[in-house]
């Protein structure tokens, strides 16, 4: 298990079937009521990139990508189409105390939320300490952010940028259909999100 730190192709996310996908348990009573258990406590985005043709420049670049990872053994960054910004998104409150923090995303319906943690960071993140663009570090491939001194207690810390997402190859083996002399689509091509990478 090892993370390479490497965009996968940005042109090729395109054309493809993104969205998070979510795991839990559902029994149904004989009262026809249900009882749920929530397995993933965060999405896992999955990305079908099966459904264009490629060139055969495009496919030794994709054999070539999927050689040096050694197929699904290695992660490896990708930009979502769907979902790779950050914008006057708040990370925390401060406290007077803690100078380090993680980056997250926060979606929200309703009076509902959830957190995401944000990890791999694309370079160029803005951070504001009450709206006040502050002087930080950050880990591009954790996602925290450290500051020299503690902001103050109840300053209210944000970010605005983008962020990539950790994922790796689904298939062991790439197979390709010839549609053309010189066009080519993947029977299976998937990219599955890794947690905590």
């Amino acid at each position: 298990m090892s993370f390479v730190d490497v965009l996968f192709p940005k042109q090729y996310g395109f054309d493809s079937n993104a969205g998070p996908s979510w795991k839990v348990e559902i029994v149904e009573t004989a009262n026809k009521r249900e009882k749920r258990n929530l397995v993933y406590q965060d999405g896992r985005r999955i990305y079908n990139l099966s459904y264009t043709s490629r060139t055969k420049a495009v496919m030794e670049e994709i054999n070539a990508f999927h050689s040096v990872m050694h197929g699904p053994w290695k992660s490896f960054r990708f930009w979502d189409f769907t979902d790779h910004e950050l914008n006057n998104e708040v990370v925390a409150v401060g406290d007077g105390a803690t100078t380090e923090f993680q980056v997250i995303k926060t979606y929200t319906a309703g009076a509902a939320s959830h957190e995401r943690t944000i990890n791999k960071i694309v370079s160029g993140l803005v951070v504001t300490v009450n709206d006040i663009v502050t002087a930080h570090s950050i880990d591009l491939l954790t996602g925290i952010i450290t500051f020299g001194s503690a902001p103050a207690d109840g300053a209210v810390i944000k970010v605005t940028g983008e962020f990539h997402v950790a994922v790796r190859f689904v298939e062991d083996r790439l197979t390709w259909n010839a549609d053309a002399p010189n066009l080519f689509t993947p029977e299976s091509l998937t990219l599955i999100e890794v947690i905590g990478e």
